[in-house]
């Protein structure tokens, strides 16, 4: 099984959180804690979002908006980690 990089895992993130998981992002959570730290967050916030009524959500833009702000995100805690 071949070894995915971070930037791969972040690249395969949006099918991941959809659940279309495959062996080799699997391995590399395993092997990664911050990747494996920004899953577990993106699941506590999907969790606590599916809670919240219509209007006390705020519009943020497009996925590749969000795409962007969460690879922000995950390289801050990177560093922070480091």
């Amino acid at each position: 099984m071949a070894t995915i990089t971070c930037k791969d895992f972040l690249d395969r993130l949006e099918s991941w959180m959809e659940g279309d998981v495959h062996s080799d992002s699997q391995a590399h959570l395993r092997n990664c804690p911050h990747c494996r730290s920004l899953v577990e967050d993106l699941k506590a916030i999907c969790g606590e979002a599916s809670n919240w009524r219509a209007d006390e959500i705020e519009v943020f833009g497009s996925w590749e908006e969000r795409k962007r702000f969460i690879r922000e995100c995950a390289a801050r805690k990177k560093q922070r980690d480091c």
